[in-house]
Order: structure tokens, then C-alpha cells, then sequence
């Protein structure tokens, strides 16, 4: 199957219209409504490690409200500090809630590989900022064929991004390098780069193209992929 630009900008066009309007709150800056970037994820790289533990204490509960509650009463994690498990539980459960039924059976039943990509879309999509720079940077430089992500590729990022958007503007720099530090741990934890900083295509498992197309063409642009390649995945 042949794709060209405009089935690329088809997928940018449903990515932007129906992921960002249903995940992420509204405020208002001035008369205009815009979304505010999260900037929460400081510390624990994709917590795949835990995502299972996640599931199961959502499968014995019903409920995320009542996943977390099991998680800290009984220190599922494992957290040696009160302080690290609640935050860690909280950045866990964020993120699990914003999987589908289909993406959770991943998390429950999928190998490492597959849990470490359903967290890495999870990540984005409860992160706005992770979703853009995951799309417009890394993917974009997969696409033109610069293969190289830098740390100073973050820092470019979060600059342009300081002149429209008061909260990043706002960071300290001790919180700006853990930003950095934590998502470039983010991005080798999925195999997005590998350890030299080289951007690595994008396999995913048949059960995680299954469970990512069926929630839509948004969920495969935080990946190394190609137009053509997203276009098969989405069958």
C-alpha cells in the first residue's frame, strides 16, 4: 500500500483532534483555552517494572481510585520510603489509566518488550510534552534520516517551548536536567535509542499493533516509524 503526505497529515490531523481533546484538562491563558504541559516526571524512567503489579491491583479492585489505595496499603512496589511509593504509585497509575482494555491485556499478558512500548504510549499520552517531543523530534529525525538524539536535542526543545508556555519557562534548572535526564531513561528504557543515542526503528509485536490501532493512529506517532509502516498497522 502506498502512503503519501496526506495520509501523514491525516494521522497528525486525528492525533492533535482526538488525543489531546480527550486526555488532557483545559485552562485558560488570557481569552485563549490551551492545554498545560505535565512536568511530573521527574524520577522512575517508564516504571515498566511496576506495570504489571498495576494491573493486578486494578483487576482486584475495579478501579484505579481503588488500585492505588492496594498499591500504598500494601507497599506492592516494594519503595523502600512512604514518600518515594506514594509518588511512584501516583506516576504509575496516571499512566495505566489512560491504556484501553485491548492495551492493558498487553501490560497483563505481553513480554517486557511489549510492556516497556504500551508504557512508553501510556507516558505520552498522559504527557503532552513527551507526546510532542516523541512526534516532532525524535519520529520527525527518523523520518528525515538523522538518526542521533542528543541530550542537547531536549534542551532545543524545551527552549522553544519556554517562549510559549509560562510552566516550562517557570523551571528551575535542577528540574529542567531531571526532566531531561528521566526522558532521555524513558526513551532507552522503550528502545527508542539505544545507549549511544542512535534512534532505533520501531517492531512492535503483533499484540501491541493490535492493541495500538485499535485505539487509533495517534498511538504508533510516539514511535520510530513510518508513514507506510503506521498505514499497515492500521490495516
Amino acid at each position: 500500500m502506498t502512503v503519501g503526505r496526506s495520509s501523514h497529515r491525516l494521522v497528525e490531523r486525528l492525533a492533535n483532534s482526538l488525543m489531546m481533546r480527550r486526555i488532557l484538562p483545559t485552562i485558560e491563558r488570557g481569552d485563549n483555552p490551551v492545554t498545560p504541559y505535565r512536568l511530573s516526571f521527574t524520577v522512575g524512567g517508564l516504571l515498566s517494572e511496576y506495570a504489571r503489579i498495576g494491573v493486578d491491583a486494578f483487576d482486584d479492585t475495579g478501579s484505579w481510585v481503588g488500585a492505588r489505595k492496594l498499591m500504598r496499603g500494601r507497599n506492592l512496589l516494594q519503595v523502600p520510603t512512604a514518600s518515594s511509593a506514594t509518588r511512584i504509585t501516583s506516576e504509575l497509575v496516571d499512566r495505566l489509566s489512560v491504556l484501553s482494555a485491548q492495551e492493558i491485556e498487553v501490560v497483563r499478558d505481553g513480554t517486557a518488550d511489549d510492556r516497556a512500548t504500551i508504557m512508553w504510549v501510556a507516558t505520552a499520552r498522559y504527557y503532552r510534552i513527551i507526546f510532542e517531543f516523541a512526534s516532532e523530534v525524535v519520529r520527525s529525525r527518523f523520518l528525515a534520516r538523522e538518526t542521533t538524539l542528543r541530550l542537547s536535542d531536549i534542551d532545543a526543545f524545551f527552549a522553544r517551548l519556554s517562549g510559549i508556555a509560562p510552566e516550562v519557562a517557570g523551571l528551575s534548572e535542577g528540574t529542567r536536567l531531571k526532566l531531561r535526564q528521566n526522558l532521555m531513561r524513558m526513551l532507552r528504557e522503550a528502545s527508542i535509542v539505544d545507549t549511544s543515542g542512535t534512534i532505533q526503528p520501531a517492531l512492535p509485536s503483533v499484540q501491541v499493533s493490535a492493541a495500538l490501532a485499535a485505539s487509533g493512529p495517534d498511538s504508533f506517532l510516539v514511535l520510530p516509524m513510518s508513514d507506510e509502516l503506521i498505514a499497515r498497522m492500521m490495516g
